[in-house]
């Protein structure tokens, strides 16, 4: 068996893979300093998408991209927060797919990934985005998760990161998870003087009542790409 031919063309193809990913980065405007993509059994596909025998393996310096028109600034940082939160969801996906076989974070309307990359312009708007936000944040697989005397989905994955991770602080987590959900019962689907709703806004800093909606809808999904990074360095562990 030739290993050292075996190592090249897992080289080759793993520089092809990263240049993918990079170019698709900068079309989609989302480049940040450091990239990193999880490459699992979970996500790769079936068969190599490239041939590394007809591949050169060498780690290029620069490399050309096509790029699209060029979109606002405002559109630009939008489009850039919607795409770190949705590839943040997919290594989570990846990491837990390769340690449990099946997959942690799921959907319950695709609507909900496309309302992240939307600006926030008024009140109507901003509670609209905050609720798909709130719903995209707990949504769990059910059956992703022990069965405990929890019934509730935030309760229940608490539960399993204690048992799988006992070692890990997941306060930080649980916590931002529980100002999430409380948020959820922001007017118009529930009271605004719903239990907790005042003090979540305390907890990501925008402010009661919200005056500047686009940057309290920034603050959220900064909050909200936080919470992904600390889970996806809990599963790491």
């Amino acid at each position: 068996m030739d290993l050292e031919g075996r190592g090249r063309n897992l080289e080759a193809v793993l520089v092809e893979y990263a240049k993918q990913h990079i170019s698709d980065q900068i079309r989609d405007l989302s480049l940040g300093k450091d990239e990193n993509l999880e490459l699992t059994t979970y996500n790769a596909p079936d068969e190599c998408p490239f041939q590394p025998s007809l591949k050169d393996f060498y780690i290029p310096t620069s490399f050309d991209v096509e790029l699209h028109t060029e979109m606002p600034d405002l559109e630009i940082s939008e489009h850039s927060l919607a795409s770190r939160i949705i590839e943040l969801r997919d290594n989570v996906n990846a990491i837990f797919g390769e340690k449990y076989n099946g997959k942690l974070l799921s959907l319950t309307q695709e609507r909900a990934l496309l309302e992240l990359s939307r600006s926030c312009l008024s009140q109507e708007e901003f509670a609209y985005r905050v609720i798909s936000l709130c719903e995209l944040a707990k949504s769990f697989d059910p059956s992703t998760l022990p069965k405990t005397e929890n019934s509730g989905s935030i309760d229940r994955f608490g539960e399993f990161l204690r048992i799988e991770y006992p070692d890990e602080d997941i306060s930080a987590i649980m916590e931002r998870l529980t100002a999430f959900n409380h948020l959820r019962r922001l007017y118009p689907v529930h009271s605004d003087r719903a239990g907790g709703v005042v003090k979540s806004h305390e907890y990501f800093g925008i402010g009661y009542p919200v005056v500047d909606f686009n940057s309290a809808w920034e603050l959220l999904r900064d909050a909200y790409t936080v919470l992904l990074e600390d889970l996806l360095d809990v599963l790491k562990g």
